[in-house]
């Protein structure tokens, strides 16, 4: 279960990108950002992924990927998984990552 203490503050925004597994050249599943940091990601994806794997993340405006290691993954009540991930590279600016912002929404139930 993730800490609520934080290194560093998050931002919660829901955007769409790729979650490419492992040593795939190709995006396994379109997720959602739940919030994001300059050094993690949490995603909603339909996928029980387990904590140690390793992936990727990839925008869908420019193409370009992060590495990340898997942290935690908690089921939800609606049967999606709020996966947290630790970047293997900080991101000081995600915009530069090609993020596309999607209409405000309700937070998602745990």
């Amino acid at each position: 279960m993730p800490s609520d203490r934080r290194i560093e503050p998050r931002l919660s925004i829901r955007v769409p990108v790729y979650l490419v597994s492992g040593n795939r050249d190709r995006a396994v599943e379109q997720v959602t950002t739940e919030n994001v940091s300059t050094r993690g990601v949490c995603l909603v994806c339909r996928q029980n992924i387990k904590p140690g794997e390793r992936h990727a993340i990839s925008s869908m405006s420019l193409g370009r990927r992060l590495g990340a290691r898997v942290v935690h993954c908690q089921a939800r009540s609606d049967k999606t998984f709020s996966v947290g991930m630790e970047l293997d590279q900080p991101l000081a600016n995600w915009w530069d990552f090609g993020l596309v912002l999607e209409p405000a929404a309700e937070p998602h139930p745990r």
